[in-house]
């Protein structure tokens, strides 16, 4: 976590510890600001979809065919 992140619960700061938040139980508002840091892969939503939907389609059809099914 940089130097620019910022997370606060219920307007109280809350410090990263060991890359991890706690958040207190009970919070109601969570505030987290952040930066991307550079070079981070661009994630998107409807790729991981995708690649989970092939991954499943390809480990059914080794099942059906009894093959096993490793990791490509």
């Amino acid at each position: 976590m940089s130097g620019h992140d910022f997370f606060s619960a219920d307007g109280k700061p809350v410090h990263a510890k060991l890359g991890a938040l706690t958040i207190p139980a009970g919070s109601r508002n969570l505030v987290l600001h952040w930066i991307v840091k550079p070079r981070t892969p661009q994630l998107s939503y409807d790729h991981a979809v995708a690649a989970y939907k092939s991954e499943c389609a390809r480990r059914y059809e080794a099942l059906l065919h009894g093959e096993p099914a490793t990791k490509r």
